[in-house]
């Protein structure tokens, strides 16, 4: 059967070249020509190839508007009439009013308006005239004429059902069997598209199973190589604790050799072990026998003196010719002058109670201090300054070696690292913060160790100004202490460089890294203000340690013990403090190795690093030292009682009988 729509349309040839500015046409009206002619698409409410309305009415011809209007006269310029022609052809024209009405322009855009209290008000009438509102006239209709005429078409004169009916049967026949069979097509296809989708979605379940197994894989690995990777930092930090309690465990076998017999022979030549029947005969018993003879030589002293003065009366009485004013007796007094106030104990008496009443006050312990000074005052000074140069030059050369090593292995490792792309390299370092802290503590203990019988033990600028802000210090012996302990510490710099030069030059990295090891310098989080405060509050620490360790009134230590507190009194400051700014609270300790810095390759760069730190380790211990020292003497020492040898303070935690 043949059914179905079909089209044809007459071939055209390919538009030729068309010029760039062409005549514009009417707006909304094609003309005859245009619709054959112009290969530009037409709008389909003008095509005449559409057929619009009823099929049974006649035709609508197009008329030829453009052909038959005549040419618009235009005095514009071409490219105003351009856009003019172009506004034309896209919007439509308002249509012409009607007869007796005029068109008004309105504003229809946005416009401002003035608001005021009172809205202005203004009344407009207008009235349209009757006849405008009227029907229009309805169309005139001419009556009929002509004959009517009719005919009568019985059934089957123009239609004949058996023979016209065979068409119609076929065509939906074979419509039928057309939709049947297409009906039957699209089973089948449709069969095949779910059989096909079918084999599609069990390769994609199987694709999906496969690769959420791989993912699985991927992700046991994955996990397997993140506990491995835990594993393996847990065994390296474990053996890094090993090692450190090992080499803990050495150190301290090593230093505890000896140390139940060194304790013991310090605490016997202190003093502290004694045989209670010498103490009780040197203590209780010597200076009461020396009182009481003391007291019986005034006696008999005072008896000679008494009949001395009565014989010299008797002579008196007798020979009248001697002036009484004028006669002396052998200790040059008038006789009648004589008092009992006169006599005075003996010399050796004086000099005994002297004695005694020193060391019962605790003045001084020393037995040097006591051997009159015969030496020149300036070699003490020198002898002094070389002492606190020396002790300072152990403080520096044992406290910036462990922070040499320390930083020095850990450089090494990482660099290791970075060549071989592996960070478990990274072993465990030689040394860390602890190591230093502790290594700080033990240098100065052994420094005042060296330099104390001789100078005091100082080792520190802040130390020294604030014992001789305190009258503890002489303050022509200041600059003196300040020289010897920046050289001292410049010297312990040098030996430190000295000993490490091979790993500086072989690292060669001369930034603040390794100049740290020699100064002190501010973490990136510290402001200037930030480390004057952290040292101001170390060396207040430390300052108020070392005055309440050295009270003689405050449960004093035992003068050969208490370099060891004082040091650990340290430690514990770098523990709690020195991570901020490397806790220097020493200026010696800081400037004279910084100085040599400067010397030795790092360049003016260490007076530079962390916005110019040099000047705060200066600075902030002097100020915290006076502080600490100034809150313990006007707050603790001035409220404790006066020291006695043997007897202790009321509230302190040392049994009397041990003491």
């Amino acid at each position: 059967m043949q059914g179905g729509f079909e089209y044809a349309s007459q071939p055209r040839s390919v538009a030729v070249k068309r010029s760039k500015y062409r005549e514009p046409t009417a707006p909304y009206v094609v003309t005859v020509s245009q619709a054959s002619n112009n290969d530009k698409g037409q709008n389909l409410m003008y095509d005449r190839r559409i057929v619009r309305g009823s099929t049974y009415a006649k035709p609508v011809v197009l008329e030829d508007t453009a052909a038959t209007s005549p040419a618009r006269p235009s005095r514009l310029p071409k490219k105003v009439q351009e856009v003019d022609s172009l506004a034309s052809s896209t919007r439509p024209l308002t249509p012409p009013p009607m007869d007796g009405r005029q068109h008004m322009d309105i504003q229809t855009e946005n416009y401002l308006e003035e608001l005021t209290d009172k809205v202005p008000e203004a009344d407009v009438e207008t009235q349209t005239e009757a006849f405008m509102d009227q029907l229009p006239v309805p169309l005139f209709v001419p009556q009929k004429r002509g004959v009517d005429a009719s005919t009568q078409i019985d059934h089957g004169d123009l239609f004949d059902f058996d023979l016209e009916v065979a068409p119609i049967l076929e065509v939906l026949v074979g419509k039928t069997l057309e939709v049947s069979v297409m009906e039957v097509l699209e089973e089948e296809e449709v069969k095949e598209l779910r059989t096909r989708q079918d084999i599609f979605e069990q390769a994609r379940n199987a694709e999906l199973a496969e690769v959420q197994r791989l993912e699985a894989e991927a992700k046991r690995k994955q996990e397997e190589k993140t506990r491995r990777l835990e594993e393996e930092k847990a065994r390296v930090v474990a053996q890094a604790e090993l090692q450190e309690k090992l080499a803990a465990r050495s150190f301290a076998k090593h230093y505890l050799a000896d140390l139940h017999t060194a304790v013991f022979s310090t605490l016997v030549t202190t003093g502290h072990f004694q045989d209670p029947m010498e103490k009780e005969v040197t203590e209780a018993f010597m200076p009461y026998l020396i009182q009481r003879a003391c007291v019986n030589v005034e006696q008999i002293a005072f008896s000679r003196a008494l009949a001395e003065v009565l014989v010299d009366e008797a002579i008196h009485k007798t020979s009248s010719s001697f002036d009484p004013v004028r006669v002396v007796n052998s200790n040059g007094f008038p006789y009648h002058a004589l008092h009992v106030s006169t006599f005075k104990k003996p010399p050796a008496c004086d000099h005994i109670s002297s004695m005694f009443k020193a060391n019962d006050q605790g003045e001084d312990d020393s037995v040097i201090d006591s051997i009159p000074e015969t030496r020149d005052d300036r070699q003490d000074k020198l002898r002094k300054a070389f002492a606190e140069g020396l002790g300072t030059m152990i403080l520096v050369l044992i406290g910036d070696g462990v922070v040499a090593q320390t930083v020095i292995s850990q450089q090494m490792e990482l660099r290791n690292a970075k060549l071989t792309s592996n960070p478990m390299d990274v072993t465990a370092f030689a040394g860390d913060w602890m190591s230093i802290s502790l290594g700080f503590g033990i240098a100065l203990m052994l420094g005042i160790y060296v330099s104390g019988g001789v100078s005091g033990g100082h080792l520190n600028p802040a130390v020294s100004i604030t014992m001789a802000v305190f009258k503890k210090l002489e303050w022509s012996y200041l600059p003196y202490y300040i020289g010897g302990q920046t050289a001292g510490a410049f010297l312990g710099a040098v030996f430190v460089y000295l000993g490490y030069r091979p790993a500086f030059v072989d690292l060669n990295i001369w930034d603040q890294t390794t100049a740290g090891i020699f100064a002190t310098y501010p973490k990136s989080h510290m402001t200037l203000v930030e480390g004057f405060i952290d040292e101001i509050v170390g060396s207040f620490l430390l300052l108020l340690g070392i005055f309440a360790i050295t009270d003689k009134r405050n449960n004093p230590a035992d003068p050969g013990s208490r370099p060891a507190i004082i040091g650990m009194l340290l430690a514990g400051i770098a523990m709690s403090f020195g991570y901020n700014t490397g806790f220097a609270l020493n200026p010696a300790r800081d400037f004279g190795p910084r100085l040599f810095t400067l010397m030795a390759g790092w360049g003016g760069n260490v007076f530079v690093y962390g916005n110019g730190y040099f000047w705060v380790p200066i600075f902030a211990p002097v100020f915290g030292g006076l502080a600490g020292a100034f809150v313990y003497t006007y707050c603790i020492e001035r409220f404790h009682p006066q020291y006695v040898p043997g007897n202790r303070p009321s509230s302190s935690t040392i049994d009397e009988d041990m003491a």
